[in-house]
């Protein structure tokens, strides 16, 4: 069972709702299916929050998510405050959605749906009008992330023998391939550094059941591993500033749930930060730098997570 993909990024001061998929306040939440979405303050971990300096600078604004209305055939997208209040429906009927994310100014969404037949990116207004497919090759394109300065979006990509990293322009030309993954692996969780330098990632290998997180220049060059440990590592985020990848992790002691770690931007000093009989996965960082929104996922709750990949 694949646990719910929540890849997203919040937007700053004059921002519509931000993204991820469903809120709670820190001390609290709430569970849809047996997924409780999680607001992580790092000021009570010791942690001290950075300036925000990156995509989404400024204060934290509401959150975008992917779930079902009552009576809908497929999935949709939400926005609710970080509170928890002010729960909006911004789409009907709008296919199976995987993937969500903001521009940096919150004036519009790319996301993934299959709403034509196949796994296309789109990009809406913030209020969910005049969604534009910008992909349309018969692969299936998933993932998108927008570039600190809106003018590119990085994807996964299945075109070719194996899935791979690619960008494209933020209405939909010029796609070229970024990184490729060896054989018998496979790219996902593409996010641009705060300053577009580089590109980070993950890499599933299937010969070896473990997942490492890459960071890649943005013209292809220098791919190199962070993690480098046995475990699943996945779904870095950047920190406001750059100094800071989260990610999700198996490596800790059995039973082994997936729970959520900080390290360094170059890798080093990996921090545990939640510590769970769940799965906690797909953290983001908010745009001030101070919290962390992440899902967590009850065991008992995996026959039909309200909140999927």
């Amino acid at each position: 069972m694949m646990i719910p993909n929540c890849r997203s990024t919040i937007p700053g001061p004059d921002a519509s709702p931000g993204s991820l998929r469903e809120s709670a306040t820190a001390g609290g939440g709430w569970r849809l299916g047996g997924l409780l979405l999680v607001v992580l303050l790092l000021a009570g971990l010791g942690l001290a929050p950075a300036r925000a300096r990156a995509s989404f600078p400024g204060q934290n604004g509401p959150i975008a998510f992917e779930g079902f209305a009552a009576g809908s055939i497929g999935d949709d997208i939400f926005a609710i405050n970080p509170d928890g209040l002010g729960r909006v429906q911004l789409t009907s009927h709008f296919g199976e959605i995987t993937s969500l994310a903001y521009s940096p100014d919150g004036a519009k969404i790319a996301l993934t749906t299959d709403r034509d037949g196949n796994d296309e990116i789109y990009v809406m207004n913030a209020d969910g009008t005049n969604p534009t497919r910008l992909t349309t090759d018969a692969a299936s394109d998933l993932q998108p992330t927008f570039s600190p300065d809106g003018t590119r979006i990085a994807f996964v990509s299945y075109r070719g023998a194996t899935s791979g990293i690619f960008v494209m322009n933020a209405d939909g030309t010029n796609p070229t391939r970024l990184a490729t993954s060896p054989p018998n692996s496979s790219d996902a969780d593409p996010v641009f550094s705060p300053d577009g330098a580089k590109v980070a990632f993950t890499t599933f290998s299937s010969s070896t059941g473990d997942s490492e997180i890459f960071v890649i220049n943005t013209d292809g060059t220098n791919p190199t591993n962070l993690t480098n440990d046995p475990a699943v590592d996945r779904e870095p985020d950047f920190s406001p500033d750059g100094a800071k990848i989260v990610f999700s992790s198996d490596r800790n002691p059995a039973p082994s749930y997936s729970e959520i770690y900080v390290m360094g931007a170059d890798g080093t000093n990996p921090t545990r930060l939640t510590t769970n009989a769940e799965f906690d996965d797909y953290p983001d960082f908010s745009p001030d730098g101070t919290k962390i929104v992440f899902t967590r996922l009850n065991p008992m709750g995996m026959n039909k997570p309200a909140l999927r990949a």
